[in-house]
């Protein structure tokens, strides 16, 4: 909800400043704005030993990954993994009484 609000308000100021709308009809506009979340998944990312390794080269990360929970090991035949939630949102308009799909993030 706090996005949805947001979405909103930053639709309106929008209008209203750049677009030159007048406010009853920006708040029309940002009250026809819906957001939808379509898709949330818990996800695990395996990351491959070659990948793993150039990581390491750039010594932006540790040396040290979690593995299999609360495991830190540095062998380079290890599998390393990490739990991730990947969402796929949608905002959608009202027009016409049918709602397009304006705005997609994955």
């Amino acid at each position: 909800e706090y996005l949805e609000d947001r979405i909103r308000t930053m639709a309106l100021q929008h209008l209203i400043k750049v677009e030159g709308v007048s406010k009853e009809e920006g708040e029309n506009v940002a009250n026809s704005l819906v957001l939808r979340v379509v898709s949330s998944r818990e996800r695990v990312t395996h990351v491959e030993p070659r990948l793993l390794r150039w990581i390491q080269a750039q010594k932006k990360f540790s040396t040290s990954f979690a593995v299999g929970g609360n495991e830190h090991v540095q062998s380079e035949n290890a599998k390393f993994s990490f739990p991730h939630r990947s969402k796929t949102i949608l905002i959608f308009q009202r027009i016409g009484g049918i709602d397009v799909v304006v705005f997609v993030v994955y």
